[in-house]
């Protein structure tokens, strides 16, 4: 390999613009290596990386240096890409990436000293069809798996209807990436890895994770570099950013299904209510209300009821939604007020039209018909609201024991609470009951979003409603298994429905704050326009 040494201005390089035509390397390895101030290993690994006999072209990509990387480098007789700048993280792999020649290109960072037998797995994976081929790490064995960051890369992976891939990412090195998917992809794109991960994803190519390497315990602290910034936020905001590709490519729900919800109920209420043709049958209510949507729930609605009238409810309002067990008959003679809707609304549609259907409380209450919760587990949600909280969420974080397993319900919740900058809130959430809202929160909240519970969750926050968790109330030894909407039978449209749902809240974060969801952007992105 002989040196090639460019020196390159921040404004004079650019990955896209015309290069010399060349024909891939045949089964040969390109090497891919960021460096910046790396001389405590950079020469032991490309000592061993120019050994390796598969290795065609080793390219370092040496920005911001002011030790003796550079000078190593050159001695190795290695490409080198020289920036007088730091880059950011990722973006080296872009530039490396836009001038590789081999047919297979591996991305390593130059401070670990890697053996080559932990790298050759990610070729054979190539070699064997991949087109991209991702470390494994880290597996739920690994104490790093419930991070921030190896939960946005499991939530992401959820969207993208890949969970089996786990925590694996672009983000983690080794990977290595086909040469050829670069003609579908973006070079530019690999700055951004989940970016990068996502279109790759959506654009069908195949992607494997062929083996485990543990970099945790070899990986050298970013943030102890004083750059400015988290690396852990970098990585928060990169995942947000792949949300805003998914919704891009396949819609605001990232192609998950509504299950039906009628949305175009709320709409006509919401019409009625603001053209006062419903005012009516408003039920001024100054302390505390109760919203139950109800189907088929004439066995449990009178405990339900019960509770709520024990916990100070002071107006309970129903609503019967295709009902054909008497539920209507049974709320009448519970003297409650009644909505009745001949069709299923569809989740949570019936949160909506409660609080359309009555004058909004100093606390409102949201349960579900399908099972009893005591009252003494009721009252401290309207406790909370009437001291000054306007959101009031169920504590479900202090009901998960095992914090090494996740499903993919709970590691959405705590992803988006992430990306809202609200790590306190774990994986509370408003999907769950029971909750209560201020009459602030209503005022606040669209009705409409309502019946997507994380996207009304969204605008609490960014609204700055005071937003806590209140107590744990076990709904989910209570909730009843329903087999056409848990099992995977059915294909548990259920979970797909409330990923969907978060997509869609986080849809609406990025709206209001941007593609990164309000998280930093540090990289030097110019020089690859």
């Amino acid at each position: 390999m002989s040196p090639v040494d460019r020196r390159i201005g921040l404004t004079k390089f650019h990955p896209h613009s015309p290069q010399p035509r060349s024909i891939p390397s045949e089964g040969g390895v390109s090497v891919v290596m960021p460096v910046c101030n790396e001389e405590r290993t950079l020469r032991e690994n490309l000592r061993r990386l120019t050994s390796w006999s598969a290795v065609r072209e080793v390219i370092v990509v040496l920005n911001g240096c002011t030790d003796a990387s550079e000078s190593i480098a050159r001695a190795a007789g290695v490409r080198q890409l020289t920036y007088p700048e730091k880059l950011g993280p990722d973006v080296g792999r872009a530039l490396g990436a836009a001038v590789a020649k081999s047919e297979f290109i591996l991305f390593l960072d130059a401070d670990i000293v890697w053996r080559l037998q932990e790298l050759q797995p990610f070729i054979r994976s190539l070699r064997d069809g991949a087109d991209i081929a991702l470390n494994q790490y880290p597996t739920p064995a690994n104490r790093h798996f419930d991070h921030p960051t190896a939960l946005a890369k499991r939530a992401l992976n959820i969207a993208l209807e890949r969970p089996d891939l786990r925590a694996a990412s672009l983000t983690a090195v080794p990977h290595a990436i086909r040469k050829s998917a670069l003609v579908v992809m973006e070079c530019a794109d690999l700055a951004v890895p989940p970016v990068f991960f996502t279109k790759a994803v959506l654009a069908g190519l195949k992607i494997s994770a062929p083996t485990y390497v543990d970099v945790s315990t070899r990986n050298r602290s970013r943030e102890a570099r004083g750059d400015g910034y988290l690396r852990r936020d970098v990585i928060l905001g990169d995942h947000v950013e792949a949300f805003s590709e998914i919704i891009r490519q396949r819609g605001t729900r990232g192609g998950f299904d509504d299950l039906n919800r009628r949305r175009e109920v709320i709409e006509a209420l919401q019409s009625a209510r603001d053209t006062e043709e419903i005012q009516a049958t408003h039920i001024d209510c100054l302390g505390r209300a109760a919203v139950v949507p109800a189907r088929n729930e004439a066995k449990t609605l009178p405990q339900v009821v019960a509770s709520l009238k024990e916990s100070g409810a002071e107006q309970i309002c129903v609503i019967d939604n295709g009902s054909t067990d008497g539920t209507s008959r049974i709320a009448r003679q519970l003297d409650v007020q009644l909505e009745v809707f001949g069709q299923a609304l569809g989740h949570d549609v019936g949160r909506s039209v409660g609080v359309l259907a009555t004058r909004t409380a100093v606390a409102t209450l949201f349960v579900d018909a399908d099972f009893f919760i005591p009252a003494k587990e009721l009252k401290p949600f309207y406790d909370a609201v009437e001291s000054g909280v306007d959101v009031a969420l169920n504590d479900l974080s202090s009901g998960l024991a095992n914090r090494g397993v996740r499903d993919a319900v709970t590691t959405v919740k705590e992803f988006l609470n992430f990306a809202l900058q609200r790590s306190d809130l774990g994986a509370c959430s408003l999907t769950a009951v029971p909750h209560a809202l201020s009459g602030e929160a209503l005022r606040v909240i669209p009705a409409a979003e309502l019946c997507v519970p994380p996207k009304a969750l969204v605008r609490a926050v960014i609204s700055g409603l005071e937003v806590k968790q209140v107590q744990f109330a076990d709904v989910i030894r209570r909730n009843p298994y329903r087999h056409r909407l848990h099992s995977r039978r059915y294909g548990v449209p259920l979970k797909k429905l409330i990923v969907g749902d978060h997509v869609e809240a986080l849809q609406l974060l990025i709206e209001l704050r941007g593609m990164r969801g309000g998280y930093v952007q540090p990289r030097r992105l110019e020089v690859l326009r």
